[in-house]
């Protein structure tokens, strides 16, 4: 395996992110906190992703750009996708531990501005982060390459709100 310019022997490298877990699991394990129970939600989120594949009347398929630049290109179905957003989350007592978020939207719709960003979901995150400070918010991004961001808008800062809306109501 090629790493960089450096040449790595895959089977060095496996044993040694092994060997580090394993010593490093039982300091993580002797600090932690007590899991009393989970919850689970789900809910659909609105006016966030459509697919990039659009089916036009003569059965050709055309790409759909993501922010999709023409107003024709948004007001097309937003086609077949996953509308859910799922979450995880753990308990002790009365305390929420942690919040795991699932959804699946390729999340670009921040790209191209010159600035690193989280893009929507760091930002839903981050914000959520405030509504439940105590928990750890962890989001994982489900198989959304064919799933874009912004079908309906172009605004960046509304999709962040309308994902954040349905992580409320899951």
């Amino acid at each position: 395996m090629k790493w960089g310019r450096t040449v790595v022997d895959s089977k060095d490298v496996s044993s040694t992110v092994i060997a580090r877990a394993a010593k490093s699991s039982p300091v993580g394990v002797s600090g932690g906190t007590a899991v009393t129970h989970y919850g689970w939600g789900v809910a659909e989120v609105k006016e966030v992703a459509s697919n990039r594949r659009i089916q036009g009347p003569d059965g050709r398929i055309r790409a759909r750009a993501t922010p999709p630049p023409k107003t024709r290109v948004r007001a097309e179905p937003e086609g077949v996708i996953d509308p859910q957003v799922s979450l995880l989350s753990f308990f002790n007592g009365e305390t929420p531990l942690a919040v795991l978020s699932y959804y699946a939207c390729h999340p670009q719709s921040y790209y191209r501005t010159g600035v690193p960003s989280p893009d929507f979901p760091g930002i839903a995150r981050f914000i959520r982060g405030q509504a439940v400070p105590e928990a750890l918010h962890v989001h994982f991004n489900g198989a959304g390459a064919t799933s874009a961001p912004a079908s309906t808008t172009t605004a960046p800062k509304r999709t962040a709100c309308c994902w954040r809306c349905g992580w409320r109501r899951a």
